[in-house]
C-alpha cells in the first residue's frame, strides 16, 4: 500500500489518481476526511484522519504501508505564514521521515520543490547538482523546503530509500482561488502587466507519472530530480494562459518600485483582512529573477518524456472555462 500525504491538495490529487490508474492501493492522510471522500469516493481510497504534526496519526496511517509520497506542504510567500511553513514543511517532514525509518519503509519519495535549489541571480542553468547559497532572490518557503531536503537526506544516510523530485510551477486544474491555478483566474480577469523575469512549469500529470514511474523503476536513495519540462519567459507563460482562456495577454512591464510599491501595500491590507495577499515583497524580486532549469535526468532514469507545456497551458485554461459557464 502506498500511503499519500497531502493527497486532498491540488498536486496529490494527480498522484493520487495516477496511482490508482496503475491499479495501487492507495491510503489517503487527511485533516478532513469528509472532504477526501467527496474527491475520491470513500470505496477507491483508504483515507486515515489525522494531521502530519501528529505523531499518533500518522504512526496509525502508516500501518500497513511500505511506500509513501509525501507532498503535503504549506506554499506560501507571505510573511505571516512563516511559523506555519517550518512547522509543516520541515518539523512534520522530518517526523515523517524518522518514522518511516523506524518501520522500515521500502520506498519514500519526497516532493521538494525548485525554490528549494536556490536561487543566485547568475547566469547559468539550474539542475540537480544545485547548492543552495544565500540569496536576496531565495524565498522563506524555498528555504524550508531546503531544510526538509536535509531532513531527508539524514535520514537516508541511517537508511531510509528516499528521493527527492523537484517540480517547477505545476500547470493544472484546481481550486481557482490558490496555487498556480489561481493564475489562470487572475488573467482571465484582466491582467495589465508580465513580469520580465522567466519561469519553471512542468503540467501536473507529467509530476505525478515522474513520482509513479520512480515508484516502479525503484529508488537510487539520496538522489534528486528536477521536474521542469521548460523555462519560459513570463510574457510568453501568460501570453499561452491568456491563450487558452481567450482573453487579451499582459502587455507591459511594470518599473520595478512599482512592484515593490504595489507588493508591500498589498501586504499591509492581507495582513489587515487576514487574507494571502496576490503579490508580496518575495514574489515581486523572484518574477524579475530569470532563472533556466534542466529536468532532463528523469528522462534517462525512467521510461519518460515530458507533456508538451503550451498544449497543457490550453487545456488548463479550457478546463477553467467549461467550469466557470464559457465556452472552451
Amino acid at each position: 500500500m502506498i500511503l499519500v500525504t497531502g493527497g486532498t491538495g491540488f498536486l496529490g490529487r494527480f498522484i493520487v489518481d495516477e496511482l490508482r490508474q496503475r491499479g495501487e492501493e492507495v491510503r489517503i492522510l487527511a485533516r478532513n476526511p469528509a472532504k477526501a471522500r467527496a474527491i475520491f469516493g470513500a470505496e477507491t481510497v483508504d483515507i486515515a484522519e489525522g494531521d502530519l504534526l501528529d505523531q499518533l496519526a500518522v504512526e496509525k496511517a502508516l500501518a500497513g504501508v511500505d511506500k509513501v509520497v509525501h507532498t503535503a506542504a504549506v506554499v506560501s510567500f507571505w510573511k505571516r505564514r512563516r511559523p506555519e511553513m517550518r512547522q509543516v514543511n520541515v518539523d512534520g517532514t522530518e517526523l515523517l521521515a524518522n518514522l518511516c525509518l523506524d518501520r522500515g519503509i521500502q520506498q519514500f519519495v519526497h516532493v521538494s520543490s525548485v525554490a528549494a535549489l536556490g536561487r543566485t541571480g547568475n547566469p547559468g542553468v539550474i539542475d540537480e547538482s544545485a547548492k543552495w547559497s544565500k540569496s536576496k532572490l531565495n524565498t522563506y518557503y524555498g528555504r524550508t523546503k531546503f531544510l526538509a531536503e536535509l531532513r531527508v537526506l539524514r535520514a537516508v544516510q541511517e537508511g531510509l530509500p528516499a528521493v527527492m523530485v523537484n517540480p517547477g510551477v505545476i500547470i493544472g486544474p484546481g481550486d481557482w482561488q490558490a496555487g498556480p491555478p489561481k493564475i489562470f483566474q487572475t488573467i482571465y480577469k484582466g491582467l495589465k502587466y508580465y513580469n520580465p523575469g522567466t519561469v519553471g512549469v512542468v503540467a501536473a500529470v507529467d509530476v505525478a507519472r515522474a513520482i509513479a514511474g520512480l515508484l516502479d523503476s525503484g529508488l537510487h536513495a539520496g538522489e534528486r530530480h528536477v521536474l521542469v519540462s521548460d523555462s519560459l519567459p513570463y510574457r510568453q507563460f501568460f501570453g499561452w494562459v491568456a491563450e487558452g482562456l481567450g482573453t487579451q495577454a499582459p502587455q507591459r512591464i511594470p518599473p520595478a518600485w512599482l512592484m515593490r510599491l504595489t507588493a508591500r501595500l498589498l501586504q499591509f491590507l492581507g495582513n489587515l483582512r487576514n487574507r494571502e495577499p496576490l503579490i508580496t515583497p518575495e514574489t515581486a524580486r523572484i518574477s524579475r529573477a530569470h532563472s533556466e532549469y534542466d529536468g532532463s535526468k528523469i528522462t534517462q532514469v525512467i521510461d519518460f518524456q515530458y507533456s508538451d507545456i503550451r498544449e497543457a497551458i490550453l487545456a488548463t485554461g479550457q478546463q477553467f472555462l467549461q467550469e466557470h459557464g464559457r465556452d472552451a
